[in-house]
């Protein structure tokens, strides 16, 4: 269902997606926002998810209840009622994963970034068998997807704002990586070629990280 314009559920799919850093550029900051369910054609600069933290997290139990796991509905309960996603919740639903995915035979890579929230990295068997690897990625999320879509929530975007270019943007320019000069159009543009012609490296990790966090998976070979 449609939240002020927010598909919950494509909001989800898109928060999982930057977790894979297999691909070079992956772009989910704005395709969440459906604008024949808003008033403006696009999201308005500042636009939030939600008053609070704990009002998203209610949202999302309740419209996304049926495909929760029972320890799922626990921990994001919880969220709805304190504002935070535990750590220790997003640890366990982490673990439950990878294990998940490791009795299916891949050998991926999990590193932490900057924010805290893992980054998947396939591995040889993984990347020979994209299919498979395609199906098993969500299969073993099913049930907890929520909570690790929650926690990349509140790690990157505290703020709750619906347009994630807004997120890297401010990340960027806190980090003295742009300056405000720079625009989202200048952002934008500069995606479309992977960010070859950007004013920063792409590669550099705090850039690398406020690029996730703003929705945007940069790889180089």
């Amino acid at each position: 269902m449609w939240r002020g314009g927010v598909s919950i559920k494509k909001r989800i799919t898109c928060l999982l997606a930057t977790l894979v850093t297999a691909m070079v550029l992956v772009a989910c900051s704005s395709e969440n926002f459906d604008p024949q369910a808003s008033t403006s054609a696009s999201p308005t600069p500042g636009q939030r998810l939600a008053d609070s933290f704990s009002a998203w997290a209610g949202q999302v139990l309740v419209e996304q209840n049926e495909y929760l796991s029972d320890f799922a509905k626990e921990v994001i309960g919880e969220a709805a009622r304190t504002g935070r996603i535990a750590a220790s919740a997003y640890e366990q639903a982490f673990s439950m994963y990878a294990a998940c995915m490791a009795e299916r035979g891949f050998d991926d890579t999990y590193v932490k970034d900057g924010f805290g929230v893992y980054g998947v990295k396939p591995g040889e068997y993984g990347n020979a068998n994209p299919d498979a690897y395609s199906e098993a990625f969500p299969a073993c999320w099913d049930g907890n997807a929520e909570i690790a879509a929650l926690w990349a929530e509140q790690q990157y975007n505290p703020g709750l704002l619906v347009d994630t270019r807004e997120v890297a943007l401010e990340c960027l320019l806190d980090n003295d990586f742009i300056d405000s000069s720079y625009t989202l159009d200048d952002l934008e543009a500069t995606s479309d070629d992977g960010f070859l012609s950007a004013p920063f490296d792409p590669m550099d990790p705090v850039a690398n990280d406020c690029l996730r966090a703003g929705g945007m998976v940069v790889t180089r070979g």
